[in-house]
């Protein structure tokens, strides 16, 4: 078991005409990103995250792009390594996510989420050591700045640097250029979907997040 998840049972398959090829390019790689697609278009309309709505739907849609991620594993394999997935598959599912919470199918593709927590769930399942050192940069960014939306768009574009970083500082390599290139998209959709409070910081409008409280009097 631990076997298919890693490398995936689709890879053992052996096909000896272009039909067979052609169905395992559609099995590998069109399945997961439509089922991603569809998963985040789903909890866009189901379980939509709104300013102000609690935790719990942004814990259930946490969740639910883990499963997600985690059902597609056994197919094409998350593909470790040192806790690291290198399959470019599976980051394509994670953007999909990202693109179906986004623009959901089901709301005329016009979404509510900024895709921050699909990308934070899915670098939960396929790189851990990069969220947690993004979460660091993220908190340091914002006791210096104080806007969680400018704190937030720049630790998503530091992804795919953090995820080269990584690889070159432990396995003196780098990620495949598709993971590279996935992971760049993501930051980007995150800046995308954060366009109007960045303009709202350079007018000076946004607010900043109080750290301190004030003291009694």
């Amino acid at each position: 078991m631990i076997g298919i998840l890693q490398n995936g049972w689709i890879y053992g398959l052996e096909f000896r005409s272009a039909a067979g090829i052609y169905a395992l390019f559609v099995l590998s790689l069109l399945a997961p990103c439509l089922f991603g697609y569809l998963c985040g278009s789903l909890c866009a309309r189901f379980l939509p995250i709104k300013k102000g709505g609690g935790v719990l739907p942004c814990l259930l849609n946490a969740l639910i792009f883990i499963l997600a991620l985690t059902l597609c594993a056994p197919f094409v394999g998350f593909q470790y390594v040192a806790a690291i997935s290198v399959n470019p598959i599976l980051y394509a599912t994670a953007l999909c996510i990202m693109l179906g919470q986004i623009f959901p199918a089901f709301q005329h593709f016009k979404g509510t989420d900024t895709g921050v927590f699909a990308l934070a769930a899915s670098m939960l399942l396929l790189c851990p050591l990069v969220l947690g050192i993004l979460l660091v940069c993220y908190g340091l960014i914002l006791l210096a700045t104080r806007y969680t939306a400018l704190s937030t768009v720049i630790s998503a574009l530091m992804f795919p640097l953090m995820l080269n970083g990584v690889f070159r500082f432990f396995f003196n390599s780098t990620p495949n250029s598709t993971v590279t290139l996935i992971a760049i998209l993501m930051g980007l959709l995150v800046t995308l979907t954060h366009r109007h409070r960045l303009a709202a910081i350079m007018r000076g409008e946004e607010p900043r997040v109080k750290l301190r409280r004030k003291p009694r009097e």
